[in-house]
C-alpha cells in the first residue's frame, strides 16, 4: 500500500473513532446499555411517559426495559434493544420525532408478554376464558396513564 494511503487510512480511521468516542460521551451511551429510565428520558418526547411512570405504581417494580424490551433471551434482548435504539437516534438526529408516541404492533406484543410475565397468576384466569390474544392497555390503565 502506497505510503500516502496508508497514512490517509490511519487518520480517517483515527477521526472515526475520535468521532466515536465523543458521540459515546456527550450522548452518555454507557447508559443506552443498562436499564436506566434516565436513558430513556434524554428525549423530550419521552418526558411525558417518564413522569407518569415515576407517580404510578410501576416505577417502584419496573423500569423502562422491563415492560419494552424482550425478555426471551440476552441475544433477542440485545438485538431488540439495538435495533430499537438505532431508530430512535435516527428519527432523533433527523427531528422527525413525534410530539405524541404511539405503540407499534411489535411493541404491543412485546410489552403483553411482559405483563404477562410480571403478572402471571393474574393472568392464569384470562387464559381460561381464551382472552390471551388482547393487549393489556384494552382493558387496564397503563403505567404512564395518571
Amino acid at each position: 500500500m502506497p505510503y500516502g494511503l496508508r497514512c490517509t487510512s490511519i487518520a480517517l480511521a483515527g477521526a472515526a473513532c475520535g468521532l466515536g468516542l465523543v458521540f459515546a460521551v456527550v450522548f452518555k451511551a454507557a447508559a443506552f446499555l443498562g436499564d436506566s429510565p434516565e436513558a430513556c428520558v434524554t428525549c423530550h418526547v419521552m418526558k411525558t411517559p417518564y413522569v407518569t411512570w415515576e407517580k404510578g405504581s410501576h416505577a417502584r417494580t419496573a423500569h423502562c426495559n422491563d415492560c419494552h424490551i424482550p425478555h426471551d433471551n440476552i441475544f433477542k434482548k440485545y438485538a431488540y434493544k439495538n435495533k430499537s435504539g438505532m431508530w430512535d437516534m435516527m428519527v432523533f438526529f433527523s427531528r422527525r420525532e413525534p410530539q405524541v408516541i404511539n405503540v407499534t404492533e411489535n411493541s404491543k406484543k412485546v410489552i403483553r408478554e411482559n405483563c404477562m410475565r410480571c403478572h402471571e397468576r393474574a393472568t392464569q384466569v384470562m387464559a381460561v376464558y381464551n382472552q390471551t390474544d388482547r393487549f393489556c392497555a384494552d382493558c387496564h390503565q397503563t403505567p404512564h396513564a395518571l
